[in-house]
Formats: C-alpha cells, sequence, structure tokens
C-alpha cells in the first residue's frame, strides 16, 4: 500500500477548499491519502500543479490472497510451528506471571513476619517501661 501527503496549493483568487475523488482538500493542509482506499488519487494529483505531494515507499507488502484447494505439506508446517511457537510463548508468559506471583507473597510474608516480630518487640518494650513505673 502507497501512502502519500497531498497539499492544496490555492492559486490567488480562487476558492480555498477543493473536493476530489470524495477526499476535501483545504489550502495549504496537508491530507494523507493512500493506494488502498484511493488506487487512482495518488497519481492523479501528482499530476496536477494545484498539489504537492509527498510519496513515502510501499512500507506494507499487500495480503497473500488465500490460495485454492488443500494448503501444501510447507504451508502445514508453518502454520504449525507458528501455532507451536505462540504456544511457547503464551507458556513463557504464564510462568513469568507465576514467578511474579510467587515472589510477591514471599515479600507478603516477609513483611508479615517483619511486622509481628515489631510489633512483640514494641509490645514487650512498652511491657518494661510499665514495669519500671511501678517500681
Amino acid at each position: 500500500m502507497q501512502k502519500a501527503n497531498a497539499t492544496y496549493v490555492a492559486p490567488a483568487g480562487d476558492n480555498k477548499v477543493v473536493e476530489m475523488g470524495g477526499v476535501t482538500f483545504f489550502d495549504g493542509v496537508p491530507v494523507e491519502i493512500n493506494s488502498y482506499d484511493h488506487p487512482h488519487l495518488i497519481e492523479k494529483l501528482q499530476g496536477n500543479q494545484h498539489f504537492d505531494v509527498d510519496v513515502s515507499e510501499d512500507d506494507e507488502k499487500e495480503p497473500d490472497k488465500p490460495k485454492r484447494g488443500r494448503p501444501s505439506e510447507a504451508d502445514r508446517i508453518k502454520k504449525r510451528t507458528a501455532e507451536e511457537q505462540l504456544k511457547a510463548q503464551e507458556a513463557q508468559v504464564e510462568a513469568d506471571k507465576a514467578s511474579a506471583l510467587k515472589a510477591a507473597q514471599e515479600q507478603d510474608k516477609a513483611d508479615a513476619a517483619k511486622k509481628a516480630a515489631d510489633d512483640k518487640a514494641e509490645a514487650e518494650a512498652k511491657a518494661a517501661l510499665d514495669a519500671r513505673a511501678k517500681a
């Protein structure tokens, strides 16, 4: 698919808005068009003296049309390999999530144990202060 930016350059004393091929152009405002939605428009605008057109390279390959009939063995192997790779990636993501969850749970346990120890130490210190105050 070919993409282009087309800018209408209105001649002096002419209208500041023009419509061409179902696309509205305003004077000096670039409009992005592509060969999929407007296949004839890019070439037509390049030949028009009132338009500045910047055409980009074909960065996307047209999608392949499905072949008729049964898939070949090579196509089946390719599809199977892609599915296996996708499953392996999903399994790795799940393993990473499980590992992160386990680490978080262990951290929570450690934090709870530390808080319990701190609370116990604080209670003992308070009891010792109370005992001194009574004595």
